[in-house]
């Protein structure tokens, strides 16, 4: 049978100063609030939205490496768990804090923030963690419609990550030179979509980054994408 697709997300701040299509987003430390696993891992207090940008140093600078993966409403229960088992063990695993934000009216995919403080390791325990919650939805995929506009049974998988736009330059390079590298390097396609194509879920002003193709060619990429988000923090 054919293996299903699943897709995640990170953004990046915004452009302008428009106001967020939801929340004020989190501070520039990364700090989430209280967590609240049985309520689908929403925050205690007030709801705060889809998140700001990440904070903190570049690699082994001691801020904090933050990711905002987009998950498929459909698919956050596989990142839970029952009780919000899973979502507790992944945190305990890799030391990093995992918050699947509120549902969004009308929104088909969730943000799921993932932050932790930066180390001078070669892989931080942010990017453990971004990689492991992927694992998690990819094995959550299932036959409902995918918000990436792709068919529930296509075998390939895809990457969806929010940028900020203070951010997005080090995925591009001048002229385009560092994401064309990434591509020939990886054989993966990853785009920065059009604005009309963000999520009801994104924060005014996020890119969209999406990574696509071949699974060891989206490994690959998506790798490469996490480590210039983690050198390159937001300003």
């Amino acid at each position: 049978a054919a293996k299903k697709r699943a897709h995640l997300v990170v953004t990046l701040a915004p452009t302008t100063r428009r106001r967020p299509r939801h929340g004020s987003g989190y501070t520039m430390d990364g700090s989430m609030g209280r967590y609240d696993d049985d309520n689908n891992g929403a925050s205690a207090g007030k709801a705060r939205g889809g998140g700001g940008g990440g904070g903190g140093g570049g690699s082994g600078g001691g801020g904090d490496v933050v990711y905002r993966l987009l998950c498929p409403t459909i698919r956050t229960g596989s990142v839970l768990g029952k009780g919000g088992e899973i979502i507790k063990q992944l945190r305990a695993d890799t030391g990093a804090r995992i918050k699947v934000e509120p549902v969004f009216p009308g929104a088909e995919e969730r943000v799921i923030v993932i932050s932790a403080p930066d180390t001078p390791d070669d892989w931080s325990p942010a990017q453990e963690a971004v990689f492991r919650v992927h694992a998690r939805m990819l094995e959550g995929a299932g036959d409902a419609a995918d918000p990436s506009g792709a068919s529930a049974t296509e075998t390939l998988p895809i990457v969806r990550l929010l940028v900020p736009p203070t951010q997005i330059g080090c995925l591009l390079g001048k002229g385009g030179c560092i994401i064309k590298q990434m591509r020939e390097e990886s054989g993966a396609a990853i785009r920065v979509l059009p604005k009309e194509q963000l999520p009801l879920c994104a924060l005014e002003g996020d890119e969209l980054v999406q990574i696509g193709g071949e699974p060891q060619a989206v490994r690959f990429a998506f790798h490469a994408v996490s480590a210039r988000l983690r050198a390159n923090p937001p300003r």
